[in-house]
Parts: structure tokens; sequence; C-alpha cells
């Protein structure tokens, strides 16, 4: 009977906790109503007031213990019951009944079972909702399949005709060249001389490219061997070989120009600075003549030849050859085949001071260059005066030049 006390004292507890948390206007009308403030089965046998703080059957061993309540007033505010209400129910929720409370005991091995069932649980949720995705995937990962056939399709295509167009690049350029090289293709016919020619005649430059391309292919021809042939030509100063298609070969010529006679068979030309050796037969050069020990004096020589000249350009006296011998010792041979022996150049200019004075003082000595063969200026005050051969008729070439001088230069007046 105790226990179906308890019973009916948590029901009417449930009811007032309900009531609490009932809002404003329903708490009016409970309030309102007699019969809103509790609620008891009709076959209870004990009654709640409302400032008890336990309740207690009378034939019953068991109390249930009841928590303080304040006392509610008669006739409550309507905004006093839902506060009142309100303040019920925090305090039973922030207290539970302990007869209320239910301890469950836990099992390690059942509780990593349900772990792992609810996380295969999840897994298997995430894969089933990741499914769509799965299948686009597949669907992106076929499509490159069919691309990579497509591709080695179009690969296999791209290198055939890659070593169509080799063998057929080759072909033509073997056909190509065998036209090209072909001795009946472009053949040399023709020959057009270009430059002012004096001593050169174009039929000895014609002849001389005949000989070595004439007929010949003109495309794979080698000019390298014309051009050597032709600059090998006496008076050839400089040459140029040019092709001109489709069958000629141009010459473009710069002759020689001749600026004195070097020794007895050969020319010095100035522009060039250079000494070249032609056939002279036949060909009248009305020019100084030089001569040295080397080749390689004939530019130095020159000029000194070129001061002499025109210092004696005003007088009587006609320079016909200079000569600079094994000691660097200058001579001149005047016309009427008399020598001046001028000496080296110990200083600046010394055989031109030489050459002008016998220029000032032989007029003065009453002697005439026919009956001397020499003058030897190579004193300081003065010269020394050589008789002419009385056997020299002055018709046979030239006369001997006395022997230059072993010692230095003489000091002392004759």
């Amino acid at each position: 009977m105790g226990v179906r006390r308890a019973e009916h004292t948590d029901l009417a507890r449930a009811e007032a906790a309900r009531a609490a948390s009932v809002r404003p206007e329903q708490a009016e009308s409970a309030a309102a109503s007699p019969d809103s403030t509790s609620a008891v089965s009709p076959d209870s046998t004990s009654a709640v007031s409302p400032d008890s703080t336990s309740a207690v059957s009378p034939d019953s061993s068991v109390a249930v213990p009841q928590e303080p309540r304040a006392a509610i007033p008669q006739d409550p505010s309507p905004a006093e019951v839902p506060i009142a209400a309100q303040a019920a129910a925090q305090a039973e929720s922030a207290q539970p009944d302990p007869a209320h409370v239910t301890t469950v005991q836990i099992d390690p091995a059942q509780a990593d079972a349900a772990y792992s069932d609810s996380a295969s649980g999840e897994k298997g949720q995430v894969e089933t909702e990741a499914e769509p995705e799965d299948k686009q995937r597949a669907a992106r990962s076929y499509q490159p399949r069919a691309r990579r056939r497509r591709s080695r399709g179009s690969f296999l295509l791209s290198l055939l005709l890659f070593v169509v167009t080799v063998v057929a690049s080759y072909e033509l350029f073997v056909m190509a060249r065998n036209f090209t090289q072909d001795s009946r293709t472009f053949p040399v016919a023709r020959v057009v001389i270009e430059g002012k020619l004096k001593y050169i005649s174009a039929e000895e430059i014609a002849n001389t490219v005949g000989k070595l391309v004439g007929g010949k292919n003109l495309v794979t021809l080698d000019l390298s061997r014309l051009h050597n042939a032709l600059v090998q030509m006496p008076w050839m100063a400089k040459v140029a070989v040019v092709k001109r298609f489709p069958d000629t070969i141009a010459v473009q010529v710069v002759e020689h120009s001749p600026s004195a006679r070097w020794r007895t068979s050969g020319v010095y030309d100035s522009t060039t600075d250079s000494v070249f050796y032609p056939d002279l037969r036949g060909i009248d050069l009305p020019l100084v003549i030089l001569s040295a020990p080397h080749d390689s004096l004939a530019g130095d020589l020159y000029q000194h030849a070129a001061q002499f000249i025109a210092l004696c350009a005003r007088t009587p006296y006609f320079i016909k050859e200079v000569h600079l011998d094994a000691v660097r010792g200058y001579r001149i041979r005047l016309e009427g085949d008399v020598w001046l022996i001028l000496g080296r150049e110990t200083s600046a200019n010394l055989p031109l001071i030489r050459l002008k004075r016998f220029l000032l003082a032989f007029p003065q000595t009453q002697l005439k260059l026919s009956e001397i063969s020499y003058v030897d200026l190579r004193y300081d005050n003065g010269f020394a005066v050589g008789e002419r051969d009385p056997n020299f008729n002055g018709i046979t070439g030239t006369s001997t030049p006395p022997p230059a001088a072993d010692t230095e230069e003489q000091n002392a007046a004759p």
C-alpha cells in the first residue's frame, strides 16, 4: 500500500512539473479552476497540502522524501504563477530525483563492437553517398582510354606520314643534285671581261677561262682554281671571278700601274707596293730605274727616289737611276752616265742635303759632266770628282760606279 501511495505522489509531482511549464495564459486558466492545482487518483488515501513538505502514508513504513517548496498564495496573480512554475521546473531539472536515475553497466567488449558497428555504418553511409562520384570518376577514366586509343592511331598515322615525307624529300634531293651536277646542265659558254686593259689582252684572259672551266657545270664549278690562274698573270694586280647564270663567267680585272723600273727586268707598282716581273719585250717604259739587294727595299727606295727627282725637276740634271747598295748607301746616275755618290743616311735627310749641295756648287766649278765619271759627295766640306775613262765613248751601256767605301763617311776635304 505504501508503494502505491509513493507512485501517486510521483504522479502528483509530475503534474506539478507540467503545470509549471504551462504558458502564462494556461497558468491563468489553471489558477482560475479550483481543480487544476493538483491531480489525485480517486482511490488515493492521501492528500497533498500546499504548505506540506512531505507526504507520509499512515499505514506505510516507507517515507518518500519531498523537496521543500515555497508556499504558494491562495490567490496568486497571473504573472506570479508562471514565474513560480519556471523556478520549480529549473529546480527539478537541476536536481533530478534519485528514484528516477538509472545506472547501466557497459561491457568494454560490447562497447568496442558497438563502436565498430557504428563506424562501419558511417563508412557504409559515406561510401553510399560517394557512390555517384565514383561512378563519375569511372566514367572519366573510361573516356581517356578511348582517347588514348584514338591518340595511338593518330600517332601511328602521323609517324607514317613523316616517314613518307622524309623519303620523298630525300628522293627529290637526289634528283635535284643529279640534275645540277650533270655537265649538260648550266654549261659555261660565255666570258665577260670587265675593267680597263692596257697591258693584258682580253683574248689571253678568255683563253685561260676556256681552258680551265669551259663547258663545265656552272652550279658545281669551283672558281678558286680559275682565280689563282688569273692572278698569276704578270700585269694582273687584282681579279674577281663571278658566276652569272645560266652560262656566263664574269672576270673583273685591275691591272698593275707601273711606277718605276726595277733592276733590269722588273716593274714596281706604288699603288700595291709590289714588284712584278712581266714580259717587257715591245713595251717602252720611260721610268726611273730602281735597284736594291732585295725586293722588299723597293718601297723605301722609291720614296727617296721621288724626293731626288722632285729636287732636280728644274735643273739641267736628269735622274736616270737610283741605286741602294748593300751598306745602304745611295747612288744616283744622271743622264750622261755620271754617278753621284750620296752615302748612307746616318742622319735625317742627309742624302737629300748632299744632293742640294751638288746642285748649288757644281756649276761654279766650270766642269763638264761629259768629262767626269762620278762625284763623291760623302765629304762634310766639299766633294770629290772622278775623271772619265778616255776609252768611254758614252754610247755603250752605263759606266761602272765607284766601289762603296769600306770606312765611315770621309770628313777631310780632298
